[in-house]
């Protein structure tokens, strides 16, 4: 059964697309609490995953928590290598495939928006909708703050610790 393109799953598509995970298992590493409940939630609720079948290991300082699922690790593989395509517009679907880059892979940095590891395809994604580039660093982070807002977990800890410092 093919999963059904939602929010949530562009979500998990976006954290996936930068957390480097192995093949076949679908699944992050954090330190920060709440990005492990979203992840869990949408594998629980969205994707009926059997809550025996995840994994959580407990590091020193982080969480790695996954499971196992070939198809489905297919399926948003072939969402993250479309990513030009499918987040094209501003959007829902855009705006939380954004926002779980920024959560599992980004920082604040000297007033800039940093999410490490982008490669040239998430450049021009991101270029495609107006957000304009330099390496990891998004030039106009008023327009980025904009789009995830209300998306993104560590925009809101930003916002609730009243400062632009990095909350990791």
């Amino acid at each position: 059964m093919k999963t059904k393109l939602k929010p949530k799953i562009c979500y998990l598509a976006g954290l996936l697309s930068k957390s480097g995970e192995v093949k076949n298992a679908i699944g992050i590493t954090t330190s920060i609490e709440e990005i492990e409940h979203r992840f869990l939630d949408i594998c629980l609720k969205e994707l009926k995953i059997e809550p025996n079948k995840i994994i959580i290991e407990d590091n020193q300082r982080s969480r790695h928590i996954f499971f196992y699922n070939s198809r489905l690790r297919k399926e948003l593989d072939k969402i993250i290598e479309r990513e030009t395509i499918i987040f094209k517009y501003r959007n829902e679907y855009s705006a939380n495939y954004i926002a779980g880059m920024y959560d599992i892979a980004g920082h604040i940095q000297n007033g800039s928006l940093v999410i490490n590891k982008l490669s040239p395809k998430d450049q021009m994604m991101f270029e495609n909708l107006g957000l304009r580039t330099d390496s990891n660093k998004i030039r106009n982070i008023s327009s980025i703050v904009t789009l995830i807002s209300g998306f993104s977990i560590m925009l809101e800890r930003i916002r609730r610790s009243g400062n632009e410092r990095d909350p990791h």
